[in-house]
């Protein structure tokens, strides 16, 4: 239902009206045009929010990125202050770019509460990446750096255990779950798959979340080599295991 109010008209007959207005309420408003002799059809609907957050507040954020490999970053980002976010968007580009590239699900393996890992990177390469953090039409900018490894380092493994089940169908599954590591955000698992017709091998790269310590191979015609499992969190790649296998299968 709509309330009639009446505008009042300044000294240029610009019409204009003051609206006691609710926080975080929706509004319709039409306007009727008329005179002493007639009264014009309304006019089309506008609609505006009110979001009761004065002008120009909007949390701060912080954004990090560390390199998780040769073609891979995990950027993490924290928000400054007790107001909520509508949104967060977070773009990239090198130095020879003109313009930021926002993350697509395509270079987002995996997104957690307040991270997420980019892949599909340049390694040897500097990245620049931008955070900007929404509350309603007011946001905040933070801007960080990430060079990706050009992988002419090994990464440091470490020999944390991992253990390996099969089934009576070849499948097998690889098992993590006795690490009970904390603060952990995800982890990358990267498989080296030997095709069994053609001796010809490829590896294979996943990121899975932290609840996650089990990864499965459905039986195929790859035969898995091995397996590596990385954990990483807001400062990066740690420590994690690795177990050599010869199964003939695929990731499931």
């Amino acid at each position: 239902m709509f309330q009639e109010v009446e505008p009042s008209v300044n000294e240029d007959g610009l019409f204009s009206v003051v609206l006691n207005v609710a926080k975080k309420s929706r509004y319709e408003i039409q306007v009727t045009p008329y005179n002493s002799e007639m009264e014009a059809a309304p006019s089309d609907p506008i609609y505006f929010y009110v979001s009761g957050v004065p002008l120009g507040v909007t949390p701060e954020i912080s954004v990090t990125a560390r390199s998780l490999g040769s073609d891979s970053a995990v950027v993490s980002y924290a928000v400054l202050g007790n107001l909520e976010l509508s949104s967060v968007n977070i773009f990239y580009k090198t130095e020879d770019d003109n313009k930021w590239t926002q993350f697509t699900k395509d270079v987002v393996p995996l997104r957690g509460d307040e991270f997420l890992v980019l892949t599909g990177l340049e390694p040897g390469t500097v990245y620049y990446i931008y955070a900007k953090s929404w509350l309603h039409t007011s946001y905040h900018v933070s801007i960080t750096t990430v060079l990706i490894g050009d992988g002419q380092k090994t990464e440091e493994i470490g020999n944390l255990p991992l253990s390996k089940t099969e089934n009576g169908e070849g499948d097998i599954s690889i098992d993590w779950s006795s690490w009970n590591l904390e603060d952990v955000d995800g982890y990358k698992v990267t498989a080296t798959l030997i095709n069994t017709s053609t001796s010809i091998s490829r590896t294979v790269v996943q990121y899975l979340p932290s609840l996650q310590t089990t990864i499965e191979f459905a039986a195929g015609e790859d035969t898995v080599d091995s397996v590596t499992v990385q954990p990483f969190d807001f400062y990066g790649l740690k420590k994690g295991g690795h177990i050599l296998c010869q199964t003939p299968t695929t990731f499931r």
